[in-house]
This record gives structure tokens, C-alpha cells and sequence, in this order.
């Protein structure tokens, strides 16, 4: 299955694609993904125990409520 997976993307992969600029990178984050993060099952902590003050990970743990949007 996965053979046939990486054949699929290699036949289709960026055929109808363009770059897009680091601007609206960011606009489509700001707009699509940002307001989304706390619906991520990734981003669900409910049961967990969060990482200590000192840790790196820390710093992105929780979801903001206040995103900023476009």
C-alpha cells in the first residue's frame, strides 16, 4: 500500500502547483489554520499534565484565545 501510495504522489505531486509567497503563507495561517487549533485532536490536553514553567514546550502547550486573525 504504500508503495503504491509514493507512485501516486510521485505521478501528481506539484504537477498543477505554484509557490506561494512567506505573505500569504502567513495570511492562509492566520485565516484557515490559527483559528482552527483548538478543533486539532493534537491540541486537546483535557487529560494531560501540562509540561513544567521551564520546559520548551511550554511556550506553545495552550491554545491562545486570542489568535489573530485577518
Amino acid at each position: 500500500m504504500a508503495k503504491e501510495l509514493l507512485e501516486e504522489y510521485d505521478q501528481t505531486a506539484f504537477r498543477n502547483s505554484t509557490p506561494i509567497s512567506f505573505i500569504k503563507l502567513e495570511e492562509i495561517w492566520a485565516d484557515e489554520v490559527a483559528p482552527r487549533l483548538a478543533e486539532f485532536e493534537s491540541m486537546k490536553y483535557d487529560d494531560r499534565t501540562p509540561p513544567p514553567a521551564s520546559s520548551r514546550w511550554r511556550l506553545n502547550y495552550e491554545v491562545p484565545n486570542d489568535i489573530p486573525t485577518h
